[in-house]
């Protein structure tokens, strides 16, 4: 009877470490769901995962426009994250590396980037958050535009600088045969 017990202790035992290890909020796993909740315009929530720190930097009404306005600016439809590495820095702060690609109205945008997270007395690590976690190079000064220009095509040249192809308009004229009458 007592090695019983102790065996369902043990089995209970390994089924909470197994289920607490898998649940565990490590760096990587906070950096993958915060890039999950862009492509469910989910803003709101991404706020609540930025340090304390961050939000005295911008209010929650101006990080949902300002996250909302880009990614639907870009006309996002895809992103993903690849973290390459996580580098302690400290007890509790942490450097993640990772690789981001998206696929925008301008095509596949791929970036590397990097960004802290903060371990602290609370429940989940908070992401350190400035524009730059958008952009690599994007300040929180700067607006992001797209842009379409039309191509038009150059002028070919022979080796004497002469016209072979340019551009403008044309005309032609055909003749059907068989819609010819004959008298």
């Amino acid at each position: 009877m007592k090695k019983l017990v102790i065996l369902v202790f043990v089995v209970i035992l390994a089924i909470a470490c197994v289920y607490i290890y898998k649940n565990y909020d490590n760096s990587s796993n906070i950096m993958k769901e915060y890039i999950s909740k862009i492509s469910n315009e989910e803003y709101s929530e991404m706020y609540e995962m930025i340090s304390d720190e961050s939000k005295k930097n911008i209010s929650k009404e101006d990080f949902i426009t300002r996250n909302k306005n880009i990614y639907n600016g870009i006309e996002l439809t895809k992103i993903d994250i690849f973290i390459k590495q996580t580098e302690k820095i400290s007890f509790s702060e942490e450097i993640v590396s990772y690789v981001v690609k998206m696929n925008t109205c301008g095509g596949e945008i791929s970036f590397e980037n990097s960004t802290k997270i903060i371990k602290n007395n609370e429940k989940k690590p908070k992401i350190e958050w400035s524009s730059n976690l958008i952009f690599p190079n994007l300040n929180n000064e700067d607006k992001v535009k797209v842009s379409s220009t039309e191509a038009v095509r150059g002028n070919l040249l022979d080796r004497n600088g002469e016209k072979l192809a340019t551009n403008g308009s044309a005309s032609s004229i055909g003749i059907v045969p068989r819609k010819i009458r004959r008298k």
